[in-house]
């Protein structure tokens, strides 16, 4: 085994957990979390407000079909100066204050940077795409326009960032005067990201019993190759020493063609057979001097596969960048006229500053909306050795199933848990769409709920598990929110941190389902 997978295993070591057996399964109390992204380690917050800007001395002497026009571009050019200065500057010093810190870092935005990594307290803006000043009302002197921009921050951000009670999510700035507006105080409004934890569309993924998967290795300019050595371990190290199986006989990385058929693994989910693939494509396939097969075997995977893997160097306007020499780019536009699929796919991008970019690309495809996608993206730069536990991860946990085949529904939260932990601190692995997916177990709940049990082969679907209620033996339900369960009871962990691929339970808040 290779140190690279011993290390991957340092961070999976749950997903390889021992049995838990048939239960009733011990009680203990209960729990939380939570818009259509989610991350384990920030969250979203939205900044809005009212601010006026100055109009030229000659404005009136416009053409009137040309004054919007003219008002708009102050109130941009005032919009820049308070989220640039006032904005910007009012939060990173409350930021450096809050971590007890002197002349603090500094975020600039559009750029990617962790920040030291003794500061408890952390922020970083959205990607700049333009400024958003909505404009209001425009008199003869000035106009008066609404902003918004937002960041993804430590999720205590609020407690030290608002100047009131938390209830408030308000703070407070006095604008300086500029060419672009006078001396003004204005109310900045904050509000913080609803977003709840909820579990991938497996029912879905597997209905139609094959579960296929494109892996596509983009290029590396690096004259190590880090993009070949990740490949080896994934094929070598990984889904050889686990039991798939090449279709065309290959037993290792190097004999890899573009030719090859995928890697195979029979499955049981839910009492029914699944056949998971596995198609893998690297720079060093591409067997013409265009990489038209590389890109063909990308236009595959959007049309047809569940999962879509992208494992590569990323960066604005840039797309897939599936080989460097010569250099081989599935651009932005590529990704948005492709032939999608219209059910649901999941999209995993392991490549710096996936967040700011490759998102809007796949739902501006007209197939593609969030209610038939999630999309897993980095937020920050991303070191190659992040990428090993991304590529097992997304095989391993979106397929573990129990020696008897029940399916283990591994939420999204919990995925990211394990993806942002060690180096993946500060890559900062997030889901976007899950504001479309399922809070109770999508294997199946209905009526499941404190039916009596002696073992959890009676509750149904995998992640439904027989729990010791103060009056029995009854049946959970997976799920992740406490909305998500009956009336009267609440979403709770049950099992120990080493068996974190078992989902929470709806549980009666009174420990008793009156059997």
């Amino acid at each position: 085994m290779s140190s690279l997978r011993s290390a991957a295993l340092l961070v999976v070591l749950a997903a390889c957990s021992p049995e838990l057996g048939d239960g009733p399964h011990a009680l203990p109390g209960s729990d939380e979390k939570s818009d259509n992204y989610i991350t384990s380690n920030q969250r979203e917050f939205d900044l809005s407000g009212e601010a006026t800007a100055t109009l030229p001395d000659n404005f009136l002497d416009y053409r009137e079909i040309d004054q919007p026009g003219v008002a708009q571009d102050m109130a941009d050019e005032r919009y820049k100066e308070i989220v640039w200065g006032s904005i910007d500057a009012y939060i990173q010093d409350r930021l450096t204050e809050a971590n007890g810190a002197g002349d603090g870092w500094k975020t600039l935005f559009g750029v990617f940077s962790a920040p030291p990594e003794d500061w408890k307290y952390s922020m970083y803006w959205r990607p700049y795409h333009g400024v958003d000043a909505e404009i209001i009302e425009i008199t003869d002197t000035t106009v008066r326009f609404r902003f918004s921009l937002g960041f993804l921050g430590s999720p205590e951000f609020q407690d030290f960032l608002t100047d009131k009670k938390k209830s408030d999510r308000q703070f407070f700035l006095d604008l300086p005067a500029s060419e672009h507006g006078d001396e003004e105080s204005i109310t900045v409004d904050m509000e913080p990201s609803d977003s709840k934890d909820a579990f991938p569309k497996y029912d879905v993924l597997f209905a139609d019993g094959v579960f296929d998967v494109g892996v596509h290795m983009g290029g590396d300019y690096n004259n190590e190759r880090y993009d070949l050595d990740r490949g080896r371990w994934f094929v070598d190290d990984f889904l050889l020493e686990e039991g798939w199986v090449s279709t065309t006989g290959v037993t290792n990385f190097d004999e890899l063609t573009i030719n090859s058929g995928p890697f195979v693994k029979d499955l049981i989910v839910e009492g029914k057979p699944v056949e998971a693939r596995i198609f893998i494509t690297h720079a060093d396939m591409s067997d013409s001097e265009g990489g038209e097969t590389l890109v063909a075997a990308v236009r595959e995977t959007l049309k047809n596969r569940d999962v879509f893997i992208y494992a590569g160097h990323a960066g604005a306007n840039h797309g897939f960048i599936l080989d460097y020499s010569p250099r081989v780019d599935f651009s932005p536009s590529m990704i948005s006229d492709a032939e999608m699929r219209s059910d649901y796919q999941v999209f995993a991008f392991q490549g710096c500053g996936t967040y700011h970019t490759l998102v809007g690309d796949v739902t501006d495809n007209p197939s593609k909306t969030f209610d038939n996608v999630d999309i897993v993206t980095t937020f920050n730069s991303t070191p190659f050795s992040t990428g090993y536990t991304v590529l097992e991860g997304m095989v391993e946990w979106l397929t573990l199933t129990s020696e008897r085949g029940e399916h283990y529904p591994v939420s999204w939260m919990r995925i990211l848990d394990r993806f942002n932990a060690g180096k993946g601190e500060t890559v900062m692995y997030g889901v976007h769409g899950v504001e479309q997916d399922p809070q109770i177990n999508p294997n199946g709940s209905e009526g499941i709920a404190c039916t009596p049990c002696s073992a959890t082969s009676q509750c149904g679907a995998g992640g439904n598990f027989c729990l010791a209620m103060d009056d029995g033996g009854a049946c959970g339900v997976a799920c992740t929110t406490d909305e998500a369960c009956e009336p009267g009871s609440e979403c709770i962990d049950v099992f120990a941190t080493d068996y974190f691929h078992h989902p929470k339970q709806c549980v009666p808040k009174s420990r008793s389902c009156n059997l």
